[in-house]
């Protein structure tokens, strides 16, 4: 049975005012700013704020945090795996699974944080994005195009940042969401992987290569 989660604190605090958010743009959209008079005479302001926040940096945060997490449940697996005590070392080996898959997630959403900040500020024409539809263009094929539209870089950049790119979200949805069919287990380098082959390495090469990316 799943633990019981903690009850929420009771609510206290009244709604008002805005609160911006390191990396939060306030926009007022075009006519949602309105000031009127009533029949008695009464000012009336109407305004609809729209708020946005870049998450990439948050994500890369999360990843950072997750792969720490996953190395030190990693080092622990190493020092009770020899004994073969299982109980001791089954903890472990779930933990590890369970922060590195994380890191891999959070690594991907932030390379896709990035790409949608940026394709706000790129033109990107109608027949394109139709064209991206109808094939059913690849996620990794939108990213790269998008950023090889945003920021000058030659035909060598572009293909290593197509080749990441391939690698990150193929990796994380075949690996992070597996199907439930059986499959041959294996070790990485000389040692125990983690469960389904996702251990602390798998986070932190994810994390690295978004890293790579987006901090050329």
């Amino acid at each position: 049975m799943p633990e019981e989660l903690p009850k929420l604190p009771p609510a206290t605090r009244q709604p008002g005012g805005i609160f911006i958010l390191k990396g939060a743009k306030l926009g007022v959209p075009e006519g949602s700013f309105q000031i009127s008079i009533s029949e008695t005479g009464k000012l009336k302001v109407e305004i609809d704020f729209h708020i946005g926040l870049d998450m990439t940096d948050r994500w890369l945060a999360i990843a950072e945090i997750n792969q720490t997490k996953a190395i030190e449940a990693a080092g622990q697996l190493d020092l009770e795996w020899p004994s073969g005590n299982d109980e001791a070392a089954v903890p472990h080996l779930e933990s590890e699974f369970f922060y590195s898959i994380q890191c891999v997630c959070a690594s991907a959403f932030a390379i896709d944080a990035f790409y949608a900040s940026v394709q706000e500020h790129i033109d990107i024409p109608p027949e394109l994005r139709d064209a991206w539809k109808k094939n059913r263009t690849s996620r990794p094929a939108r990213i790269s195009d998008v950023l090889r539209r945003g920021f000058v870089f030659g035909e060598a950049t572009s293909q290593k940042i197509r080749s990441a790119l391939d690698e990150i979200f193929p990796y994380g949805i075949r690996q992070c969401i597996p199907r439930q069919r059986c499959r041959n287990l294996y070790t990485t380098q000389g040692s125990v992987s983690g469960c389904l082959g996702i251990s602390c390495g798998s986070g932190k090469k994810m994390r690295e290569i978004v890293i790579a990316l987006l901090f050329p």
